[in-house]
C-alpha cells in the first residue's frame, strides 16, 4: 500500500502562515496528495486560533481553505494567487478535536483555476467550505 506524498511548497511560498514549516506562530500544516487528485492535511486547532470561546476564528477557517487550494495548485506545478474566495460557514468549528482540510479542482477557464476546499470534523462532517478562483502568479 502506497502512502500519499507530501507536497513540496515552492521556496517563494516558504513563509506562508498555513504551510510554512519554520514560520513563528504559523500552523505548519503538511499537505499530501492522493491518487484521486485531491490534497489534504490534518489540523488540530488550539486556542491560538480561537475567535469566540471554543470556536476557531472565521478568518482562520478562510485562511485554511485558501491555503489548501494553493497546495493543490503547487501539487499540479502551478504558482497562483487568489483572485476570489467564497466561503460558507456551515457549523461552528471547535478548537478541540481533529480536523481535516481538503481541496480539489473544479475546473479551469483559460488561465483561471477553479477550486473547492472544505474543513471536516473527525467524524467527516463538513463544517465549512469554499470556492476559489486563482490566477497565475506574476512577477513581483
Amino acid at each position: 500500500m502506497s502512502h500519499p506524498a507530501f507536497i513540496n511548497t515552492p521556496s517563494s511560498h516558504s513563509g506562508c502562515c498555513v504551510c510554512g514549516q519554520n514560520v513563528e506562530n504559523g500552523l505548519a500544516l503538511r499537505f499530501s496528495a492522493s491518487s484521486d487528485g485531491t490534497v489534504s492535511a490534518p489540523f488540530r486547532p488550539s486556542t491560538k486560533v480561537q475567535g469566540y470561546a471554543g470556536q476557531v476564528h472565521g478568518g482562520v477557517i478562510a485562511t485554511l481553505l485558501d491555503g489548501a487550494m494553493a497546495q493543490l495548485l503547487f501539487f499540479e506545478g502551478v504558482e497562483a494567487v487568489t483572485a476570489e474566495l467564497q466561503v460558507r460557514y456551515v457549523k461552528p468549528v471547535p478548537v478541540e478535536g481533529n480536523l481535516s482540510v481538503r481541496a480539489k479542482r473544479e475546473g479551469q477557464r483559460r488561465n483561471l483555476h477553479l477550486l473547492v476546499a472544505e474543513v471536516r470534523s473527525e467524524t467527516g462532517e463538513v463544517l465549512a467550505w469554499a470556492k476559489g478562483k486563482f490566477l497565475p502568479r506574476g512577477p513581483m
